[in-house]
């Protein structure tokens, strides 16, 4: 005959309980590490969104100064810059985008131009607009001492000259620096 085995249930009373408590510790510490992670892909969103509302465009580059205004007129009455626009708003509609615009990425006087940042030229990106991102297409820079416009070959890493209206250089020339 056998003799049966006898468990203290004392013991083992609490392995259970002590079981589902630390599954449930377990549950929570990963629902937290997914909120963690579910803030932080909420606040990476709500950052781009903020840096496209504060981007600086051709809408801004409009009411500010008269110079800024003239060296964007160079820009975008350029051959270059028209041939890169025509059909291209439709273009990006038809693939899910909103529009295009350009932005002043640097300027000799950034904060009276509202330019992202300090350049001894003005440098402008063309660029697609999408409801999550933009790609940017093209680049441009003007020489105020030069009084050239370029646009950067990425492929050569080199600023190619392009030509533009020079009556406008009458133009800037008349405006305050």
């Amino acid at each position: 005959m056998k003799t049966p085995i006898v468990m203290k249930k004392s013991n083992n009373s609490l392995i259970v309980p002590l079981i589902l408590v630390l599954i449930t510790m377990y549950s929570c510490q990963n629902n937290t590490k997914i909120n963690s992670q579910k803030t932080t892909i909420s606040a990476a969103t709500n950052e781009l969104k903020e840096l496209k509302r504060t981007k600086i465009d051709s809408n801004t580059i409009q009411k500010t100064t008269n110079r800024i205004n003239i060296v964007a007129k160079i820009l975008t009455t350029s051959p270059s810059f028209i041939d890169k626009t025509k059909g291209l708003n439709e273009a990006i509609i038809k693939n899910g985008g909103t529009s295009y615009g350009y932005t002043l990425e640097g300027s000799p006087s950034p904060e009276k131009d509202t330019a992202n940042s300090f350049s001894r030229t003005y440098d402008f990106s063309l660029h697609e607009s999408y409801t999550d991102h933009i790609t940017i297409i093209a680049k441009y820079t003007f020489d105020p001492l030069q009084q050239k416009l370029y646009i950067y070959d990425t492929a050569q890493d080199s600023l190619n000259p392009i030509p533009f209206d020079k009556k406008l250089l009458l133009e800037l020339n008349k405006s305050k620096k």
